[in-house]
């Protein structure tokens, strides 16, 4: 079992199943990606900013009952300081070439 940290695209996508026009197949795939986590048994985790970014368009007295059915399946990860630092590090193209 493993971890999959996911951006705010990926769960646009396949759980408010929004896309622009011509990322269409972009719901499916996403849809797919997200069955399959769960078919693993991976645990996906999402940062609390994340989290925010999936609540645009969502009615505030929807919020609660979002993060309730969101928690079930997602982890929410706070972020502050030493994650944006860490978050710097995994982005960080030099980073990449030392792995």
């Amino acid at each position: 079992m493993s971890l999959a940290f996911l951006d705010t695209q990926i769960l646009v996508w396949g759980i408010k199943k929004e896309c622009t026009a011509g990322q269409e197949e972009m719901i499916e795939r996403a849809e797919y990606f997200l069955k399959r986590l769960g078919e693993t048994g991976d645990k996906v985790a999402v940062s609390a900013v994340v989290f925010g970014e999936m609540l645009l368009r969502v009615p505030i007295a929807e919020h609660q009952r979002a993060w309730n059915e969101f928690t079930r399946d997602f982890i929410v990860i706070p972020y502050d300081g030493p994650a944006a630092l860490a978050a710097a590090r995994i982005g960080d193209p030099g980073e990449m070439t030392k792995r």
